[in-house]
């Protein structure tokens, strides 16, 4: 299992690999309407501090099993957050 910080890092990546795309829409479609990717990029920065609160919850009392299972739902929950993200995106870019 990766550590952390290298956890942390990952979901930092895809949250920048995501707004960077939404930056990229505002500039490419200046006449459209801007507000709806607001949201989207403030939805996905809600969601990446709420999987840094989780990660960054102790793990002592919990076993092996049990803090990998943890880790791999938070990056699963993640990763439909983004990819939703996306998608809100790409239906934006065929109005």
């Amino acid at each position: 299992m990766a550590n952390r910080r290298d956890l942390k890092k990952d979901l930092n990546w895809l949250t920048d690999v995501v707004i960077s795309d939404c930056l990229i829409y505002v500039e490419v479609n200046s006449d459209k309407d801007h507000a709806p990717v607001g949201e989207i990029i403030n939805e996905l920065i809600l969601h990446r501090d709420s999987a840094f609160s989780e990660i960054n919850m102790p793990t002592s009392g919990m076993d092996s099993k049990e803090v990998k299972q943890k880790y791999d739902n938070i990056v699963n929950s993640f990763f439909e957050v983004a990819n939703s993200s996306l998608e809100a995106l790409s239906q934006l870019s065929k109005k």
